[in-house]
C-alpha cells in the first residue's frame, strides 16, 4: 500500500509517494535495530533515511536515493532498507510518471472498441479510463487499483483483471505500460512502509521483553 500521498516535497522538493515513519527516538533503542551490537561511546546511533530506525555505523554505510519519501541526494540507509531500494526507486522514477501521465489505448468491450485515455490518479489507487476526445456525456470509468487481481500481457494487448470483469486494452504501450501497472499492482498490496516499520519494531519489543 502507498499509504497517505503527501502534497509537500521532500528535502530536494520531490514529491513523496508514501508517508515515513517516525523517527526511533535514542531512548528506544540500546542497540542496532539490523546487527544487534550494544551502542556505546564508539559504536554510535544513526538514522536510517528510509525506516528511520537506529543503527550503527557498520550497518548504514550505504548511500541511497528515497524517491518514494521525496528525497533525492542520497541519503544514510540500513542494510535492510538498501535490497528494497533499487525496485522502489526504479518504480519511483520510471514507472510512476509513466502510471500518472497516462497513454491512449483502445478499450475492447464486447459491442465496441473505443478510444480511451488510461491513467493512474496521482495516489496510484484509481486507474481512470477517459474517452478521447472527452465530452461532458461521456465521463470516465474509474476502477479501484485493490480490486485488480492481475496485469496480463498479451501480443498487442494489455488485460486488466478484475473481480467478475476484465478489462482489455489494446494499440498503445501495452508491453511498457502493463509491466509499470503490474508492478504498481504488486507493490500496493503490500502494507504502508510506516505500517511494516512500526510492526518491525513492535516485534523487536516484545523479543526484548523476554529475554
Amino acid at each position: 500500500g502507498y499509504g497517505e500521498v503527501l502534497d509537500g516535497g521532500g528535502a530536494s522538493g520531490a514529491k513523496p509517494l508514501y508517508s515515513p515513519p517516525e523517527w526511533m527516538p535514542d531512548d528506544d533503542a540500546l542497540e542496532c535495530q539490523c546487527c544487534g551490537m550494544p551502542f556505546t561511546s564508539i559504536r554510535r546511533r544513526h538514522h536510517c533515511r528510509r525506516c528511520r530506525n537506529l543503527v550503527c555505523s557498520d550497518c548504514s554505510a550505504h548511500r541511497r536515493q528515497v524517491l518514494a519519501l521525496g528525497v533525492r541526494a542520497p541519503q544514510r540507509v540500513c542494510e535492510e532498507c538498501v535490497g528494497q531500494l533499487e525496485t522502489e526507486n526504479a518504480f519511483v522514477s520510471r514507472s510512476v510518471p509513466l502510471l500518472v501521465k497516462g497513454a491512449g489505448f483502445f478499450w475492447v468491450g464486447t459491442l465496441q472498441r473505443q478510444y480511451v485515455w488510461v491513467r493512474l490518479t496521482d495516489d496510484l489507487r484509481v486507474l481512470m479510463l477517459t474517452p478521447c476526445p472527452t465530452s461532458g456525456s461521456s465521463p470516465s470509468t474509474t476502477y479501484g487499483m485493490h480490486d485488480v487481481n492481475d496485469v496480463r500481457l498479451k501480443p498487442n494487448r494489455l488485460e486488466v483483471a478484475m473481480s467478475g470483469r476484465t478489462v482489455v486494452l489494446e494499440g498503445g504501450p501495452c508491453r511498457e505500460w502493463g509491466r509499470a501497472l503490474w508492478t504498481a499492482m504488486e507493490m500496493g498490496r503490500k502494507p504502508p512502509l510506516k505500517e511494516r516499520v512500526e510492526e518491525g519494531r513492535r516485534k523487536r519489543r516484545e523479543a526484548a521483553s523476554v529475554r
